[in-house]
């Protein structure tokens, strides 16, 4: 086979690429700013696992290096890249690559990944046969996206200060322990820690979300001199965190532990609903025949539901016709059930769930917040009231 040396060389040179460091500070220290590692994708790949490719697009082209300050940086004047991985190599539009890790940003504006726009820069990082496509995004630009994605549309300035905060508050707490686990990245972009789709969304009041960020600039929550883990979730039900078990460790986290109830978001649609199930339907999704009869058996002090017994026509076992559930396998199971706190009953053909709240009723109440604001309570207030003993502190910039 011949090689072709001068395109072999300029490919190494242009993409040549440093061995991960898990270690490395979180600090990028030429900007003097505080940039944020969001884990968009990962992937398993090797010999026996088929290319896995990414498609990258922006305007004016792209600047290609491996990240580090000593790094060459190349211009690529198309407006798309593809990123492909296989054979445990990274190949970039089809050239293979010959280390595992490359740094990709817009000569200008964004990138645009998937659906969404993104700041900051795109990293791919190959690391123990598995790939891992990251955004870069300085700290205040990341706060601002999730508040894109979390918060919602047309909210007042004071309660987006509000959420702000505990976003910002959120991913400090998750980077500090991705340091202590030698974690790659810091978040990721899902509801398993926070929602991020990149910072275009419609029906986004821009300007308004931009003060809420600038307004609280560097502000987080600690409790103790420590970053708290600042849970917050739709609508809290009325229920007592404190009264709550085996959720959450309050020793450890005693700001999450408020022991008197939200009686801001007593109005809002999510506060008490009801959704129905045929049973037919109900035997699919629990992959359960011949249901009887659904009834909670077990709640905490909170009202939370422990356990569920179903009931079936004919023995399971040799000894009992009931099956028992957790109440969190049901709530993962029939997806439409928004809380913890609920109650079932049969009617006809179907099951009726009738529950309370939005969410897993831990730390702030987003529409109990949206309430207080209506009621003149500020930024500072809020989160004393849904995280009682925290307290307001700068950014620990290292």
């Amino acid at each position: 086979m011949k090689y072709n040396f001068s395109l072999f060389f300029f490919l190494l040179v242009c993409f040549s690429l440093i061995t991960i460091n898990n270690t490395q500070k979180t600090i990028d220290y030429r900007k003097g700013n505080y940039f944020v590692n969001v884990l968009l994708s990962d992937c398993e790949v090797g010999k026996d696992v088929e290319a896995h490719s990414f498609d990258l697009r922006s305007e004016n082209g792209f600047l290609l290096s491996d990240g580090t300050p000593e790094s060459k940086v190349f211009y690529n004047k198309s407006n798309k890249i593809t990123i492909s991985v296989k054979d445990n190599f990274i190949y970039i539009n089809d050239k293979k690559y010959l280390k595992n890790k490359a740094r990709i940003s817009p000569k200008d504006g964004d990138i645009n990944f998937g659906q969404y726009f993104y700041q900051g820069d795109f990293v791919f990082v190959l690391d123990h046969k598995k790939l891992y496509l990251m955004n870069k995004i300085n700290l205040e630009d990341y706060v601002f996206a999730v508040l894109c994605s979390e918060s919602w549309p047309n909210w007042p300035l004071e309660v987006n200060k509000v959420f702000a905060i505990a976003i910002r508050t959120y991913v400090t707490k998750r980077a500090q322990d991705a340091k202590k686990a030698n974690r790659i990245y810091h978040i990721k972009n899902d509801n398993s820690h926070q929602t991020y789709r990149g910072y275009k969304l419609p029906n986004r009041n821009y300007d308004l979300l931009r003060t809420a960020v600038s307004k609280t600039d560097d502000l987080i929550l600690t409790y103790n001199g420590d970053i708290i883990d600042p849970l917050y979730d739709c609508c809290c039900g009325g229920i007592i965190p404190a009264d709550i078990e085996g959720k959450i460790n309050f020793k450890k986290a005693p700001y999450l532990a408020r022991k008197y109830s939200c009686p801001y978001c007593k109005k809002c649609k999510s506060y008490s609903w009801e959704v129905a199930y045929d049973v037919k339907d109900l035997e699919e999704l629990l992959d359960i025949k011949n249901i009887l009869s659904i009834s909670v058996t077990k709640k905490d002090k909170a009202g939370l539901v422990k356990e569920v017994q179903v009931k079936v026509s004919g023995k399971r076992n040799k000894h009992s016709n009931i099956i028992k559930l957790t109440g969190d396998k049901l709530h993962k199971y029939l997806k439409r059930i928004k809380s913890f706190c609920y109650s079932i009953k049969k009617q006809g053909k179907k099951f009726v769930i009738s529950g309370k709240g939005h969410g897993h009723h831990i730390g702030i109440c987003q529409w109990g917040a949206r309430e207080m604001v209506r009621q003149n309570f500020d930024f500072k207030q809020i989160l004393t009231f849904y995280y009682p003993g925290s307290k307001l502190s700068l950014f620990p910039r290292e």
